[in-house]
């Protein structure tokens, strides 16, 4: 019973240039298993976990996306191109968690179509091709994404006080926003040269960048104790009603982050098998980088453990502080314990599992292709 009109142009001038927009409506049905979850606890109201477990989800309806894009390539001479594209992107009845009492008096939660969010973002790409086996491809993105939830469990911190205090109606930046997104591929593959040592050989170079992404600043409740020195500091990641906002939700960014890739592989013939020898490295320059922060302090090195309500009677304690340090500061155990709460990991997961990107890799490998002519 949906009407969901599209409309697509595309105009080819002689010199070459492609101008295109396409417009269109667009409805997405929920997740089969959020329904079926949800029996439990509408056969037994009296015994399941309504807060976080099994929400109720026989009430949602379709989520609604409206999309607008424009986009236009020019030819640079006859072997490079540039392509600008332009979109904007509106999601509505989004499904989220609220809490309601039934006619009993009964608390329970159950998902709705009350979040909202808009996308919108200029990507540009410029591409070169020698045709010697010389590529070059410079892209950029410039986006924003505001909403009023990241993702169904966005207000469960609001759910489990309702009605004391309700999500903010107002769009804010979302977590995992990034404004500024940049890439660099450089590609060689030499052109065959009879008995040449460059024969089959390729090397990429691969750069990206981002400018980090936003995550929603906590703040601790100044009453709670530290009772388990390993936990308590990211007890906020784990159960969201142990904290509230620091500042507007999401308003903070992590670090930049600057990445190279780089592979060189090498193919040859031997009979009728062709093989190629290849080395990848990924993080080539071994950065340490911070694609995550504690949320109560904005820091990769600090996640505010000392900050809390009878800490100081550990800070007596230098062994322990050593052993504290290496398991939470160096190893960031509580931060991936923290990453997968208990309640439902699949829709309620805060995010990765670790603070610091991937360090530097090598893989060496053989490739063997038979030809069977």
């Amino acid at each position: 019973g949906l009407l969901l009109p599209r409309i697509c142009a595309h105009y080819s001038a002689q010199s070459g240039a492609e101008i295109s927009i396409n417009a269109g409506c667009f409805a997405q049905l929920p997740s089969l298993d959020w329904i079926l979850h949800s029996f439990p606890s509408m056969v037994r109201p009296l015994y399941g976990d309504h807060a976080f477990s099994h929400p109720i989800g026989l009430m949602v309806q379709p989520e609604r996306c409206e999309l607008f894009e424009a986009a236009l390539r020019q030819p640079l001479g006859k072997h490079a191109w540039l392509e600008v594209v332009a979109y904007l992107k509106d999601a509505r009845k989004l499904i989220t968690i609220r809490r309601i009492k039934d006619a009993g008096n009964w608390d329970y939660s159950y998902y709705t179509n009350a979040n909202d969010a808009r996308m919108k973002g200029l990507e540009l790409s410029l591409g070169l091709d020698n045709g010697g086996g010389l590529r070059a491809r410079l892209a950029y993105a410039l986006s924003e994404v505001r909403g009023t939830g990241s993702y169904p469990g966005s207000s469960i911190g609001y759910v489990d006080d309702y009605p004391a205090r309700l999500p903010p109606a107002e769009l804010y930046l979302l977590d995992h926003n990034q404004t500024h997104r940049g890439t660099i591929l450089l590609s060689a593959r030499p052109s065959a040269s009879a008995g040449s040592i460059l024969d089959g050989l390729a090397l990429n170079l691969l750069m990206t960048f981002n400018s980090g992404h936003n995550f929603g600043a906590l703040r601790t409740r100044s009453e709670r104790e530290l009772y388990d020195p390993l936990l308590d500091p990211v007890t906020d990641i784990l159960d969201p009603r142990d904290a509230t906002l620091a500042a507007i939700p999401h308003s903070f960014t992590t670090p930049a982050v600057f990445n190279v890739d780089v592979s060189v592989g090498k193919t040859f013939t031997v009979g009728g098998a062709e093989i190629e020898c290849y080395m990848l490295v990924t993080n080539l320059l071994n950065a340490k980088q911070t694609v995550n922060v504690y949320p109560t302090t904005g820091s990769a090195t600090d996640d505010g453990a000392f900050g809390i309500q009878g800490a100081e009677r550990y800070l007596t304690n230098p062994e322990f502080l050593t052993m504290r340090r290496m398991l939470n500061i160096e190893n960031r155990w509580s931060y991936a314990v923290a990453n997968a709460p208990w309640y439902n990991r699949e829709t309620l997961s805060s995010g990765l599992p670790d603070i610091y990107g991937m360090p530097r890799q090598i893989r060496v490998g053989i490739r063997v292709g038979i030809n069977g002519g």
